[in-house]
């Protein structure tokens, strides 16, 4: 059993494999996370791999890529702000943070992440955008008050709300 850990990037991810004994065995820059790069990475290593990844701004689409890649044989979303050896470190670069994610998904110190169903993480995911647009609505409308406030020579609406029914007609 190998493993691997994944810095995942918007552009590009950096993966660093282990054996059971902690002998890198494999890193590469991941170029376009292009689902074909992450299958020729880990059928070159030739055996199975369990894969920790980290809970970042995106992690739902590796983590559907990798669910259907052949060679990984399970795998782990870890919570990054509670794994220290990480995010404590001085020395931070792609590198070291997918060679600590390996090292510690080999002496099983992953903090583990619930992981959602597809379809429970598509239903937050609307409503995430819902309630932006609605914090942005709410937004522009006190924007637009504050405006008319602050010009008290321009005509007042005849209603309290202009965005009310009333207002809107």
């Amino acid at each position: 059993m190998y493993y691997t850990g994944i810095d995942y990037h918007k552009r590009y991810s950096v993966a660093c494999t282990l054996d059971a004994q902690g002998r890198k065995i494999r890193e590469a820059r991941i170029g376009a996370n292009a689902p074909e790069a992450f299958a020729g990475y880990f059928k070159a290593l030739g055996g199975p791999s369990k894969v920790a990844m980290e809970a970042c701004w995106n992690w739902g689409v590796l983590y559907d890529l990798l669910e259907q890649t052949e060679g990984v044989a399970e795998l782990l979303l870890s919570n990054p702000a509670k794994n220290r050896i990480i995010a404590e470190s001085m020395h931070k670069t792609d590198r070291f943070d997918a060679h600590a994610l390996a090292t510690l998904l080999r002496g099983e110190f992953i903090s583990r992440v619930h992981v959602p169903d597809r379809a429970t993480r598509a239903k937050k995911n609307l409503l995430r955008q819902r309630l932006w647009l609605a914090r942005m609505r709410t937004m522009v409308r006190n924007r637009i008050h504050a405006v008319i406030d602050r010009h008290p020579k321009l005509e007042r609406p005849a209603v309290r709300d202009v965005f009310s029914n009333q207002g809107m007609h």
